[in-house]
């Protein structure tokens, strides 16, 4: 089978695709197999969950009742719950309606006029990492650290090859323009991954402000 008839995806197949970038000839078969591997090993989860957290991406949302941590709450906080490991980022907590009007994180506060405002704050406890708050029973909206690779859409992949590729520069000791260069198109990758993201919706429209209501 010929090389470029199918881009097998992979964690290896997009650090692969940062070394184009960076303009280094050496291909990895794995992240073993020498001294750019371990090192791609060591940046390229540090690099995926950094892109996860910083955008409320689509296909890495999830919303999913939080289960009540034992012991007693911190002081001023009437319940708190336990935060999966897979769980980096915390968007919202909210209650068993929310979730519908939660999908982009550019609508401004007002949008969701319906949707209450629940504080909640995260924190270390006796009993582990915890979110305490107001609610219960609390669900969370959270960015999910997505591993599987195939859950990722195109524009994502490229864009953490364009973050892979920016953080592998100095370590490889690539051209100074090169380096330049990837630092400067990994944000705007990423942008143009989230506008892609967001495209993946239809959202309700904006509630109907209550100074036009009340002139009706």
């Amino acid at each position: 089978q010929r090389a470029d008839a199918h881009w097998v995806v992979s964690d290896v197949a997009i650090v692969n695709l940062a070394l184009v970038r960076l303009r280094v000839k050496q291909r990895l078969a794995n992240f073993t197999d020498s001294e750019t591997g371990r090192t791609a090993a060591d940046v390229y989860p540090v690099v995926r969950d950094r892109l996860l957290a910083s955008y409320n991406w689509g296909f890495a949302r999830r919303t999913q009742a939080l289960a009540v941590l034992s012991g007693t709450p911190p002081i001023g906080w009437p319940y708190q719950y336990a935060l999966p490991a897979e769980c980096p980022t915390v968007r919202r907590v909210i209650d068993e309606g929310g979730s519908r009007y939660v999908g982009r994180s550019w609508y401004p506060d007002d949008y969701n006029l319906m949707v209450p405002k629940y504080p909640w704050q995260i924190v270390n406890t006796n009993a582990g990492r915890a979110l305490v708050c107001d609610l219960s029973p609390a669900y969370a909206v959270m960015t999910w650290r997505v591993t599987d690779t195939n859950q990722y859409p195109p524009h994502f992949r490229d864009a953490l090859a364009w973050w892979v590729a920016s953080e592998l520069a100095s370590a490889l000791n690539v051209d100074d323009d090169v380096a330049a260069r990837v630092e400067r198109w990994a944000p705007q990758a990423a942008a143009v991954a989230f506008a892609q993201d967001g495209n993946q919706m239809l959202a309700d429209p904006a509630p109907e402000s209550p100074t036009v209501r009340v002139r009706g």
